[in-house]
This record gives structure tokens, sequence and C-alpha cells, in this order.
């Protein structure tokens, strides 16, 4: 800004400064580069003079105190400090204001908390470490016990890691519960699962509170910032998840990894599994008093680094869990739910967290033990009720252990990951078998068995008093040969039941008959045909491959709106798989069609309904499952000629729909480029004053500025102020004062304008005028006035007349002159030893007086005398 009339111009900058929450102006300026002051005269034009320094908002404003008055001059020189609102800082070589433009209001908003929280976050790849990827569908994840069901609300359920990683995360894994596509894997924005940072298995709720569901809720619900949650807890996809292995022990019956059945006729210690140390698992058979056969008794598990479980069975019947040698106890705690609220939930009793297991599938809890899971250090438990549970290890590797109906004997089920199971021994590993029979035969393998059995010396996670002693050895490991069992000839059972009962629950079967001759209890043998049921359904499901998809988030650029070509079929072979819109996700305002070739859709979608979120169903043909495919589609739609920027994108973007901003030229404005950009607006008004600004319509860039006003001289854009004063011919007889666009005539000290207006002056007459401030006489001069007084007066002070003092001049006295004012009269005197005469003064002779002054000699003196002694 300048000061047209005495051509001062300042010079700084000034930048707005912001987070996207928080917004500062910064202003700068070099040292004497600012006029604060003109030399304006003050009666005239004194509201041109001084600046006013402060800022203002919708809801408020400040100013500094010296604005508007000479004193803002000195604002270079002071510092003033720091204010919640503005503060300025002197510098060196001149000064930095800083001004706040937001209030306190918007900090506690939801945007604000979710801005400030993602501004906190460390980056994922720091603590999302050791996870296990997620399983492709939500049979496998019913299927793998790593995986807990966290919640099973349409239209999805999800699940979370068993054991949170060494960080203490974990993560979501999140499937579709409605059909068509019922089953598939959810990847990413808005119904994926995330990784959680702090897991609720690691962290006290009110943690995961503050760090996991509050977040999510400012973010996701609260404001349209779910990318930004999503960036610092980002959803995980499937790739790379292997099923596990599943080996079973249900005395009499072992069933290997590679599928092998074994039957187990004899009791004592056995390594059940060992990785090379990363994992061991030992067992305890004892034969049941009834009818001799093995009943799994005791099992213990334990990891590298981790805390060693041993699972048993108690006199009650219920699954009892010890953790380094001490007995893992239940109650019931009150926790702060994630809704804030003081809830009660059942949970284990251990260190500091205590958690339920959502809709856990063995049923309700029952008796003293209630549903829960415990994270200790490398391993957590999980119980499901008295009688159901699981050891899971961080590894990934997973013990499901179960009370068998109808017996106090441990059934287990070990799921060991792909990668493990190459390395893995014992007798789930099924390492020596030679062959493999049908799974309906079972194999009488005493040799097998022996191989891993375990002598007292070798135990290190199980008690076994019965055990081999140390000195006992080990059969051969010689490679077994495969007999198969032989069914029963005949069956007495427990209870005397004659043969034809086990026919008739076996139906000829040679694998239940051996399970009959084997326990001599049907109601045993159903529950162990009952359970191999059960997990060849679970290795089913496990199995089962879902859909192979190159990417679950395609990504497709609208360039020529309204219509989008989705092309799909490049991400998956068609000719295994079919891909089906899901009907329900298509918003009203868009519609999709299919297109001629195989994989193809064509989308119509506007700019103005943005909020798409096109969803599609990768189908296989051979088992069912299906994998859920949610494009990502980018918006260019910028209209004369704008570009669409890579990196940035309109506040009407979707998660899924991403509408890119656009780069106008500079006769265009808008969000896309649509509106004609008012040169006058863009440019803050640039003409001069009252000037006239005529907005130049596009394509046609900028703007044209009007005539200056009467009295200024420039281009419209800049108007500068005509001094009629500096013209040859002076209009004014004696004084010209310039003003804007104008001026006006003065007169010099003692003359007075002719009339109103008038550019001549008359001498003013002070004395007839009585404007002097004359004692006695008043004599009028050219513009101005003398004073003098009367005779016997004298001039004086502030133009006062006084009278004449004779004494001044001496009066004739030869010595001193005494003035009476009273009288008006002089008087002569003389000083001590002389004596009057007239004006004139004799001396005295004291040595002629009478009685004589000196009592022997005595010199007279002019004015005085002296005496002397002889």
């Amino acid at each position: 800004p300048s000061l047209y009339k005495y051509q001062l111009h300042n010079s700084f900058q000034a930048v707005v400064a912001t987070d996207g929450l928080r917004s500062f102006a910064v202003f700068a300026y070099d040292s004497e580069s600012i006029q604060w002051s003109a030399p304006v005269v003050y009666d005239v034009d004194a509201r041109f003079g001084h600046a006013v320094v402060g800022y203002s908002t919708p809801s408020e404003f400040y100013n500094d105190r010296r604005s508007g008055i000479a004193a803002i001059s000195s604002i270079d020189s002071e510092q003033q400090g720091t204010s919640a609102t503005f503060f300025e800082q002197a510098c060196v070589s001149g000064a930095l204001f800083v001004s706040k433009l937001y209030s306190q209001a918007a900090l506690d908003g939801p945007r604000a908390k979710c801005l400030f929280w993602h501004s906190s976050q460390p980056n994922p790849v720091t603590w999302m470490k050791h996870f296990h990827p997620c399983p492709c569908t939500l049979a496998q994840a019913n299927a793998d016990s790593r995986f807990q069901v966290i919640e099973s609300l349409s239209p999805r359920t999800c699940f979370q890691n068993a054991v949170p990683s060494l960080t203490g995360s974990s993560q979501e894994c999140c499937y579709r519960t409605q059909q068509p596509g019922y089953g598939a894997f959810i990847e990413g924005l808005p119904d994926g699962g995330s990784s959680l940072r702090f897991s609720w298995l690691s962290y006290d709720p009110a943690t995961v509170r503050a760090e996991e569901t509050l977040p999510y809720q400012w973010c996701c619900r609260d404001e349209a910032l779910c990318y930004l949650f999503w960036e610092k807890r980002p959803s995980q996809p499937c790739t790379g998840y292997s099923p596990p292995g599943l080996g079973v022990v249900a005395p009499p019956l072992l069933k290997t990894f590679r599928g092998s059945q074994v039957l187990l006729d004899s009791g004592r210690s056995f390594l059940l599994s060992d990785t090379n140390g990363t994992f061991r698992s030992e067992v305890v058979l004892i034969l049941d008093d009834a009818d001799q056969s093995p009943v799994l008794a005791s099992l213990g598990v334990k990891g590298t680094g981790s805390d060693t479980v041993v699972v048993e069975v108690s006199p009650e019947g219920s699954l009892s869990f010890a953790v380094n040698g001490a007995p893992l106890t239940y109650k019931v705690l009150q926790v702060f739910s994630d809704e804030g609220e003081n809830v009660t939930i059942e949970c284990l009793q251990w260190q500091r967290n205590c958690h339920r297991v959502a809709n856990a599938s063995s049923g309700p809890s029952s008796g003293d033990m209630p549903a829960g899971i415990s994270v200790r250090r490398g391993v957590s438990i999980v119980v499901r009720n008295r009688t159901h549970g699981s050891v899971i290890m961080d590894t990934g590797i997973a013990v499901d252990v179960s009370v068998l109906p109808a017996s106090n004997s441990i059934v287990a089920i070990v799921s060991f990951p792909g990668a493990l199971l190459a390395n893995s021994t014992g007798l789930v590993s099924g390492q020596g078998l030679a062959s493999q029979l049908p799974i309906a035969s079972i194999l009488d393998l005493p040799e097998y068995v022996d191989k891993w059995r375990l002598p007292c010396a070798n135990l290190t996670l199980v008690m076994d008093p019965g055990c081999l002693p140390a000195s006992s050895p080990l059969p051969a490991t010689g490679t077994p040969v495969a007999t198969p069992a032989t069914p029963a000839s005949s069956y007495s059972g427990s209870g005397g039941e004659p043969l034809n009962f086990a026919n008739q629950l076996c139906a000829g079967d040679g694998l239940c008959l051996v399970l009959a001759n084997a326990t001599q209890d049907l109601n045993k043998t159903a529950a162990i045909l009952e359970l191999l049921a059960t997990e060849g359904r679970r290795t089913v499901d496990l199995e089962t491959e879902s859909p192979q998809v190159a990417t679950t988030s395609p990504r497709f650029v609208l360039e020529e709106p309204p219509v989008v070509k989705m092309d799909l079929s490049n991400i998956t072979d068609l000719s295994k798989y079919a891909i089906v819109l899901i009907p329900v996700a298509v918003p009203s305002a868009i519609s999709v069609t299919g297109g001629t070739e195989a994989g193809t859709f064509w989308a119509t979608i506007s700019r103005n309904t943005p909020a798409a979120d096109l969803q599609f169903v990768v189908l296989s043909n051979a088992s069912g499952t299906s994998i859920l495919i949610r494009p990502v589609i980018f918006v260019c739609d910028c209209s004369n000629g704008g570009l669409c920027s890579n990196s940035t994108f309109s506040s009407l973007s979707s998660e899924r729909t991403r509408i890119r901003s656009c780069d106008c030229s500079e006769a265009y404005d808008g969000l896309y480029c649509e509106l004609d950009r008012d040169g006058c607006q863009s440019s803050f008004q640039p003409c001069s004053g009252a000037v006239a600004c005529i907005d130049q319509p596009a394509p046609a860039v900028g703007f044209l500025c009007g005539s200056c006003p009467s009295g200024f001289s420039g281009d419209g854009q800049s108007c500068y102020d005509i001094n009629e004063c500096q013209n040859t011919t002076q209009p004014c007889q004696q004084q010209c004062i310039n003003t804007q666009s104008s001026y006006v005539c003065g007169c010099n000290l003692g003359f007075r304008q002719t009339s109103a207006n008038s550019t001549a002056c008359k001498d003013i007459d002070e004395c007839a005028l009585h404007m002097h401030s004359c004692g006695q006489v008043c004599q009028n001069t050219a513009g101005s006035y003398a004073c003098t007084c009367a005779s016997g007066h004298v001039l004086g002070a502030n133009n006062a007349c006084a009278p004449l003092n004779p004494c001044a001049s001496g009066n004739g006295c030869e010595q001193l002159c005494s003035y009476n004012a009273t009288s008006s009269s002089a008087t002569c005197s003389c000083l001590a030893g002389y004596t009057t005469d007239a004006n004139k003064c004799l001396d005295i002779d004291e040595c002629s007086q009478s009685p004589a002054l000196c009592s022997h000699g005595c010199a007279n003196l002019n004015g005085s005398f002296r005496c002397s002694c002889p």
C-alpha cells in the first residue's frame, strides 16, 4: 500500500501458515521499509497519518495499543513478547508479526482430535511386524485357531490374532456376511479390518479406547477423514496366508499332519511335537481303569522364550490350566467398555488384562470357568467353556484342547503353519511313515508309537510318575511297516453290549470297529468319530482355496465424464472365476452396466455425486468361495482446459471415489474450472481508491481500471494526487496548502483572507480590533503591531509601561539617591563619614569633635579617622 499524496510505499511479506487446523498469519518486513506515519498536516488530513496494526477474524479482532496514533512508529524498537492471540517480535533488521487465525473451540472438535492423533502416530511399519496374514475366507478364519472372533455385526464378521505381536499390536481380519460374496475377505476402507497398535490383548481398556476406539470415532464416524485413520492403522491383505496342517490326538486314535491314522494302544509319556527347539509339546497317556484304553491325562507346551502351559482334566471333568506351574484361576471383573460405560465381562484372572472371547463357537460357558483369553509371555490361553479351550503360540502354532465326552481324556488338535510342518517331529508329525492308507483305515504301528516315547530324563514340561526309567533304551527308529489294525471279532463292551450293537453303530466301518474294540465304549467311539468328522470339515475349510486376484483395489481414471470403463478381466482368471457386481453397494445416482467383454463394466458417475463405493465379488466356480473387489475411481473432470492434479483431491471425494483437484488457467475458477475468474476479486480490488474495477470476461484475463478522479493523475490502478501548489502560477497570494484532489489558500500571520475561499490576503489591524497586548499606546504595522508609552513612562516586560525613576540616572546626587515610589520623589544622601550639602557630600573631621575620639594622637581621613599613641 502507498500514500498517494506523499509517494510513500511499503514493502513487506505476508504468509499464511496452516496445518489444516491451526492457522497463523506471518507478517515480516525489513528495517525502515514500512512508513508507519506520514508527514501530514494534522488539522487538514490527520486521518491519513498513522498505520493500524492487528488482525481480525469472523469471531474476534485485535489492534495493537499504538494503532492509529503517532506512537505506532516506535513499534520497530520495542519487543512486546507473546500473547494467546497476537505477538510481535523485534528483529535485527526489521520485525516479525504472527497472529493466530483460529479459535480454541475448533481444537476441541473431532476434526482437530483426528488430525492431532494422526500427527502423533509413528509409521506403522515400525510396529506392524510378525503379523500372521489374515485367512482369505470366513470359513478359513473360523477354522484357524490363531484368530478369534471379536465382532459379528451384519454386514461383516471380524477376527483378531489370538496372540499379539512382540510390540503388543495385532490385526483385524473382516469378512462379508451378506450375499453375494458371503464369506469374502474385505480389505481396506470402509469395512476392512485395521491394524491395532494397541491390542486389547496387551493393553488395558482405557488405553485401547484412547488410542484405537476414539480415533476411529473421530476420523471415520464424526468426520470424513477415515483415510487418515487407515494411514496409521492400515488394513492388511490376505496375501501369503498358508492354512495350517492339523494333527489329532484322541486316544486311542492318533492322526498325523500327513493324514495317517495310528492306533495308540499303550500308555506313558510321548513327544507330541517338536520344531528344533522353537516349540515343544509333551503328553502323558495313562490307561483307563475301566477298559484299559489309553487316556490323554496331561499335555504341556512351550515355545522359545515363552511361558510353559500344562493342560489337565480336573476330577470334576473340567479343563485345568497351569502356567509355569501356577494354576490359572478365574473371576469376573469390571472394566471400561469401548462405549465408555462400566460393564461386566467374563475373563481370566491374570496379570493385568482380561477380555472375553466374542461369539465362542463352543457355546456358552458354564460352571465356574467363564469364557475368556489370557495373554502370557509368547502364548495365549483361550477358554471357551469348562471343557473347550486353546493354547496358541506367538509362532502361530495352536493346540485346541477339549474333554472327550464320556471320558476324562483330553483331546488335542495341533495346528502347524505350513512353514513349520517340514521341520516338525513327534507323534503328530508322521515322520518316518513309509505310506499312507485311506482315511477310513487305522494303522497298528507300535514301532512308530514307541519311537516317540520319552524316558523320565527327557521330560521337560509334564510330570509322569510312571514313565520309563532313564536306563530303559528307546526302541529302534527304523521305518515302521504300515499294518492295518484288525477290527474286533467280538465286543462285549463295558456294559456287556453284544457285538451287534457295535455293528449297528459302525455299519461295517473298519475304523469305527477298531475304535470300538480299543475303547470298549460305544459312547467314546461315537465321540471320537464325531471329532474326526468335525476335523475333516475344518481341514476342508482351511484348504479350500479362495479366488486368486492381482489386487482387491484396482484403480481406474474417469477422464471423459461421465462414463468410466472398468476392466476387471486382468486381475483374475475368468476361466475359473466369475465377477459379480454387488447391487446394494451401487449408489442410486450411479449406473453400472456390464460390457460386451467378460469382466468389463461401464459406470456413469457425475462429478456432483462423488460418494461412489462400487463393490464386486470374484466367485470361484469350483469351491463357491469369493473375494471382495472394490475399485478406486479417480475422477478427472476439469473444464475449460484445466489440468487434474495427481497429488491433491477435492473435499467432495469419498474413500473410493477420489476427485482430483483442478489447476485452472488464469481466466477460470471454481472446483472444476467451470467459472469465470473475477479479475477484480482475485487481485484484491487492484484499482486505486474509488476507481471502478471492470472484470475481463473469460477467456480474457485480468481486469481494467477506470479513470482517476478529478485532482488525481495516473492509469486508474495507481492514482497520484496533483499538487496544485507546485504549479508555476501560484494560485494563492500568500500560502498554498495541497489537499487530496484539491488545495486551500492561507495567509501569513497578521493577515486574513479578504473573503471566504479568497486567494487574496489583507492586513489585520490588531490595534483597532483590540487584538494587541499593549499597556498604553498601540501602533498598527503590516502584518503586526507595536506598543509605546506616554511621556514619563518606559516600556517594560509583556508590553507594560512603568513611570521613569530619577535615581536611574543618578538625579545629580554625588553618592546615594533614594526613590520613593509613593511620592515619585528622589532624595540624595551620603555614606557614613560624610555630611550632605544639597547634592554634595562633605568629609566630617572626626579629630575636631568634642569630646575627642582619640586619647592621644588623631589623624583625620577621607570619610574616617585614625588614632595613634605616643
